[in-house]
């Protein structure tokens, strides 16, 4: 009976500490073989970019491929801002990179460059998260755990994703809640010749970030939030219309969560624009008309 208690009382301390494991990766891993890595790692950090022109010449392969091999991934930028001028720029040149991408994991802003240190880090991270926030990515900040602990304010820090980078420990040594931690720059993957670096989540971002509706444009979400719609279907043109309206006229209303009510399916849709041998009598622009003005008035119930 004691043995019992004691396998279960492990098992139950191992599910509460246990950790998603995750890599990251840049050009320097080489062909990287994302079906063997998936067998082994549930996430991928991929570097995308570095300063406000750079490209990582291995981002665009790195993202198809582990998109193919359904790994989940995020992405980050390695900053030389010195200013929250030039975070203002790497922030432009982030969203270049991220245009057309989805992401199930955060966007991080690699801030570890001495120069870029040594300036105000705050307002840099403050900087470049607001506006890849205001454009609905979900952010956060990576950085060793000496830095992160002396030259980041808590407060600045609270408000974004924390990956902190610490080696050869048993836990990161930082004084606030991290949700990734990089423990070695020397680990081994099945798929990747060579060091990569090994990261253990305690904090699920996926989970987050899909409930949440971030890393996607306002339209990829407001669409989402009514039906699957494919921009190049024809099949049911009222309900067409109607999306095309909720983007140009509802999305720009919504808050910065890009929330809205499921109250509005699929099904309202159907009720409003019919059923298909309807639709096929109902293709006039005043029955169109007529269902958007409907749709508008129950919409302005949710603001």
């Amino acid at each position: 009976m004691n043995k019992i208690l004691i396998f279960i009382s492990f098992f139950l301390i191992s599910s509460i500490y246990s950790y998603i494991e995750g890599i990251d990766v840049s050009h320097y891993q080489g062909n990287i073989d994302w079906d063997k890595v998936k067998s082994e790692k549930q996430f991928a950090i991929i570097r995308m970019g570095y300063g406000n022109t750079g490209k990582d010449k291995k981002y665009e392969k790195y993202y198809e491929e582990a998109k193919s091999a359904g790994v989940q991934i995020g992405a980050y930028l390695y900053s030389y801002a010195k200013d929250a001028t030039s975070a203002q720029k790497e922030a432009n040149h982030a969203l270049d990179l991220l245009k057309g991408k989805k992401f199930e994991w955060p966007i991080f802003y690699d801030i570890e460059d001495k120069e870029a240190l040594k300036g105000d880090v705050n307002a840099i991270l403050d900087t470049f998260c607001k506006i890849l926030k205001d454009n609905n990515y979900y952010c956060g900040v990576y950085a060793s755990s000496w830095y992160l602990n002396n030259k980041f304010d808590s407060d600045v820090l609270s408000k974004y994703a924390v990956w902190v980078a610490h080696y050869n420990v048993e836990n990161p040594d930082f004084k606030s809640e991290w949700g990734i931690w990089q423990y070695s720059n020397k680990g081994s993957v099945s798929g990747i010749n060579g060091d990569v670096d090994l990261d253990y989540a305690q904090i699920n971002y996926a989970d987050i970030i899909k409930s949440k509706g971030f890393n996607k444009s306002k339209k990829c979400f407001c669409y989402e939030n009514f039906m699957d719609y494919d921009d190049d279907s024809e099949e049911d043109e009222c309900s067409k219309i109607i999306l095309e309206f909720l983007f140009k006229e509802i999305c720009p209303l919504l808050p910065d969560e890009n929330t809205i009510s499921e109250e509005i399916d699929e099904c309202e849709l159907n009720y409003f624009c019919g059923s298909e041998e309807t639709n096929a009598n109902q293709n006039n622009n005043k029955t169109h008309y007529l269902n958007i003005s409907i749709l508008l008035f129950l919409i302005s119930f949710l603001f």
